[in-house]
């Protein structure tokens, strides 16, 4: 997925070529996506705009979705937007800006709607008093959604008695009124901080996990678990313009560095089947990175475009018998 002001293109992974591209009325400017199932996606704007496109064929809109919208004549953001699970509730977050600030915490407001998907009605809304809604992610089982709030909390919602089951302070969040968080497959929650710190918590238990992940050098841009929950990657918001792969378990970093664009803020997300990692910049330019060891050997193989000599794999293999690696390509001499 690639987004520029007012346009969405449609990319392929593998070829990573754009054959659909449409304009978008998102009030001058795309600010979210997320993709939810039978090929729908929710774009918002700078206008506080939340619509629902289908993109199987001729990418057409679907429906507005409305509540977000700023009653004050104020400009309005919708700065995130999730699908759950099974496709069927989308929900999206704003700053509300109202011309002044919070008496108490001296914010803009903050709003989150959720919607059913297929009758396009409003099923939830929560204001907040303590800033803008930086990040929303549901639960596995879509009953619970969290919510990271600009002024560093993140709080997790039963959103159907519209009670908080619990409110989380990451470390180094509030800062610059920046952070990020995202479930895995099995439940658990990471949160990412203006500080480059990734926490992993156990919402059942009310507990964290293990230790700090120190992440990046600067705010950490995204957060996104492979399908088996067993690693997640992380990318910088306008720093070296990194993604790093974690093991879940360890909270150790897995192989080096993916280079991705100097400066810009990133996001990564993987593939259905987790064969590659996506990761998409601010400026509309992305990558494609393999993740698994059958997708690094094909692309070693198409860049090199030939086996191993036979001198080359005595000098760098040792203990095995010579054999071919690519199997399209003939054996080295």
């Amino acid at each position: 997925m690639r987004i520029g002001q007012s346009g969405v293109g449609i990319c392929s992974s593998r070829t990573l070529r754009c054959p659909a591209r449409f304009r978008v009325a998102a009030g001058g400017r795309v600010t979210a996506i997320a993709w939810g199932s039978a090929g729908l996606l929710a774009i918002t704007g700078g206008d506080g705009t939340v619509d629902l496109w289908h993109t199987t064929g001729h990418p057409r809109l679907a429906r507005s979705l409305q509540g977000l919208r700023a009653l004050s004549g104020q400009s309005e953001t919708v700065e995130t937007v999730a699908f759950s699970p099974d496709g069927r509730l989308v929900a999206a977050g704003d700053v509300t800006h109202t011309g002044l600030l919070t008496p108490v915490t001296g914010r803009q407001l903050g709003t989150i709607a959720i919607w059913d998907v297929h009758s396009g009605r409003r099923v939830w809304t929560w204001t907040s008093t303590e800033g803008t809604i930086d990040a929303l992610a549901f639960s596995p089982d879509g009953r619970t959604l969290a919510a990271a709030i600009d002024d560093g909390a993140v709080h997790l919602f039963d959103w159907h008695t519209s009670r908080v089951l619990w409110t989380l302070d990451p470390l180094g969040n509030g800062q610059l009124g920046f952070e990020t968080l995202a479930y895995s497959p099995v439940g658990l929650l990471a949160t990412g901080s203006d500080a480059g710190v990734v926490q992993l918590w156990n919402p059942r238990s009310r507990t964290e996990i293990g230790h700090i992940i120190q992440a990046a050098d600067a705010p950490v841009a995204s957060i996104v678990f492979n399908p088996s929950g067993q690693d997640l990657v992380t990318t910088e918001g306008g720093s070296l313009g990194v993604a790093r792969i974690w093991t879940s378990n360890t909270q150790q970093q897995f192989g080096g560095d993916f280079p991705t664009n100097p400066g810009q803020w990133e996001t990564a997300r993987y593939t259905p089947d987790g064969s590659e990692l996506l990761i998409v910049g601010a400026d509309g330019h992305g990558s494609a990175w393999p993740t698994t060891l059958v997708r690094w050997e094909m692309h070693a193989c198409g860049v090199a475009a030939r086996n191993l000599t036979q001198a080359e794999w005595s000098q760098y293999v040792t203990g095995r018998n010579y054999r071919k690696t690519c199997a399209r390509f003939p054996a080295g001499s």
